[in-house]
């Protein structure tokens, strides 16, 4: 008596030891050509995807079903969307500095010219 089986006998075994595949098809291998392609997102996706992240709506696994995508890139872009927030608010300053300093850079240059016309 067998004690905790209640299934049938011992299957049949291939001479490796592996046991058939019964039941399931055989798994379709990706060609090579299938395998070296990779997916590029739109901007406007890879902006969309953690907005929905960070609304709380739904989870990070949820969210990655619905677009087809890998449940860790939703949390990366999330992560990127986030590090990089605060910059969107602080453009106009960094503006205002390249200006300061194209017109700093004008200015020694004019200085530049002058010391040349002086030395000849």
């Amino acid at each position: 008596m067998r004690v905790g089986f209640s299934g049938p006998g011992p299957s049949v075994t291939s001479e490796a030891g592996h046991s058939p595949n019964q039941g399931f098809p055989p798994l379709a291998k990706p060609s090579p050509k299938e395998l070296s392609k990779r997916r590029t997102h739109s901007p406007a996706f890879k902006a969309r995807v953690p907005m929905e992240a960070i609304s709380g709506l739904k989870t990070l696994q949820e969210i990655a079903a619905d677009h087809a995508i890998h449940p860790i890139q939703v949390s990366q872009w999330k992560k990127q969307l986030l590090e990089s927030a605060s910059d969107l608010f602080g453009k106009g300053r960094k503006d205002n500095e390249r200006g300061d300093q194209r017109t700093r850079e004008a200015d020694l240059f004019q200085q530049i010219g002058k010391l040349k016309m002086e030395l000849e």
